[in-house]
């Protein structure tokens, strides 16, 4: 099978052709999709069950028809949505614990280096974990879907916001992060 990152035009697959489409979709995607839930703010759990959840959206899209252009940018439009949506049902509960956001981190990070260095990369891992906290919502969103490198078109698309907004977004959250990261 294709690469599924590729644009999707198959529209006619038989019910066979597009489990094993989502299938190779989910074994390709479904650990970026799972990081960005947790990057912003889901606990691990919730994160897992959204994520299995935007593959089934995906499976019934495709079951009713729906052209997907780019799958990638629409997995994490669709896992976006499932999450704030989440989140906002939830607000003012605790979501990812300090220490989740720091494993979260630490998978992302090589680990070859000393043990003095090591102390003070997870040290580094923490403050980046509690800055990504003070973040608002949106930021946390956006900033992780550009780390996954999606454009900012493509942000403003998986996030219903306008392209300025998305780049205001990222430019408070950088400038936020850089501030608590340099201790100012």
């Amino acid at each position: 099978m294709e690469d599924v990152s590729e644009v999707v035009v198959a529209l006619n697959l038989s019910a066979e052709g597009r489990e094993e489409f989502v299938c190779h979709a989910y074994e390709q995607h479904r650990a970026a999709i799972y990081r960005h839930m947790i990057a912003i703010g889901l606990d691990p759990n919730s994160a897992q069950d959204l994520t299995q959840e935007a593959f089934l959206s995906l499976f019934e899209s495709l079951s009713k028809g729906q052209r997907i252009q780019h799958l990638r940018s629409w997995l994490f439009s669709v896992a976006s949505r499932l999450a704030v949506r989440l989140l906002e049902k939830r607000r003012g509960e605790a979501i990812v614990s300090v220490p989740d956001m720091v494993d979260l981190i630490s998978a992302l990070v090589d680990e070859a280096e000393g043990p003095e260095q090591s102390a003070l990369t997870a040290e580094r891992k923490r403050a980046l974990a509690t800055a990504m906290q003070t973040l608002s919502l949106q930021q946390r969103v956006c900033l992780h879907l550009r780390a996954e490198g999606l454009r900012y078109r493509e942000i403003a698309e998986a996030t219903a916001l306008s392209i300025p907004s998305v780049a205001e977004f990222l430019r408070r959250a950088i400038t936020r992060l850089r501030s608590v990261l340099d201790g100012k």
